[in-house]
């Protein structure tokens, strides 16, 4: 097993670009396809040594991608906390008629709150 590494408050983490998200979903979506459950599944990948992705389904034809550092940081204030992107996420919406998942938010480009708030107002449909 890869062992997890910290990411240091001055380092900028890594995480998966638009395009590698997006293989995510769709490998999620094709999971769904072979039977297995979207409700109480999903798909977690190890990206790198301080990335993990996870992919879950929300509803219909849209699909969620977290990507978190599993390790955590290494800070050295509690207010420290403020000044990192804990998390990259990705909302898409599968389009059958085109085979294509568009990005409809992007937690870093969008806002974490309104990203937030998508997620949960699509889980609610």
């Amino acid at each position: 097993m890869t062992k997890r590494k910290k990411i240091k408050l001055d380092q900028t983490p890594a995480y998966p670009t638009n395009d590698d998200a997006r293989i995510y979903a769709a490998a999620r979506k094709d999971e769904i396809e072979d039977g297995k459950d979207p409700k109480t599944t999903f798909l977690q990948v190890v990206y790198s040594q301080s990335i993990d992705v996870k992919a879950t389904w929300g509803y219909k034809d849209y699909f969620f991608v977290f990507a978190h550092p599993p390790a955590g940081f290494i800070i050295k204030e509690p207010d420290d906390v403020l000044k990192l992107q804990t998390f990259e996420g990705w909302i898409f919406q599968y389009v059958p008629q085109a085979d294509t998942f568009n990005l409809l938010v992007k937690a870093s480009r969008d806002g974490t709150a309104l990203f937030w708030q998508q997620h949960n107002q699509i889980k609610l449909m």
